[in-house]
């Protein structure tokens, strides 16, 4: 930790293929963060429910909400373009786009001070301002690699954060 926050490695810089996720999508408040937990945990009940999932990594989307304070959270995966998806379920497209993606170290209930640092300490010193190629574009992506494990929180998982110069 460095002034509070967690220390960061440099991101490095990538341009990430279009996604096509499918998920499960909920308003959370500023106020109740801890609700991402239930999502991805509503989530891994229906996940065999979709078709056409393209791998085992999983991600989750940060979207700025119409709605006012907070965020809309997509918990996902990535789908064929052509599988059908059942009921209850969103379908997302981003499109191609550069990243600074970060390493996330440790479990996945530290991954907020990660978040936090790269929000409060690297964006505003970085030279790069948050991009967005049209408005359903994601604030940010978590990305969970095919050795996370969720019963133990343990895993890849990185911050992909859409940038421009």
């Amino acid at each position: 930790m460095v002034g509070g926050l967690t220390a960061l490695e440099p991101p490095r810089f990538e341009f990430r293929k279009p996604l096509r996720l499918a998920g499960l999508r909920r308003h959370i408040g500023s106020d109740s963060l801890g609700d991402i937990t239930r999502v991805w945990q509503q989530f891994r009940e229906r996940r065999a429910q979709l078709t056409g999932v393209a791998g085992l990594t999983a991600y989750g989307v940060v979207i700025h909400s119409a709605q006012g304070a907070g965020v809309d959270y997509l918990a996902a995966v990535e789908v064929d373009s052509l599988a059908p998806v059942p009921a209850g379920f969103e379908v997302i497209s981003i499109p191609a786009h550069q990243y600074a993606i970060f390493t996330h170290r440790g479990a996945v209930l530290t991954l907020k001070h990660t978040m936090m640092a790269i929000w409060n300490r690297w964006l505003p010193t970085s030279g790069r301002v948050l991009a967005h190629p049209d408005a359903e574009s994601p604030d940010m992506i978590e990305y969970y690699g095919e050795d996370f494990d969720p019963d133990t929180g343990l895993g890849s998982i990185e911050v992909w954060l859409p940038v421009r110069s």
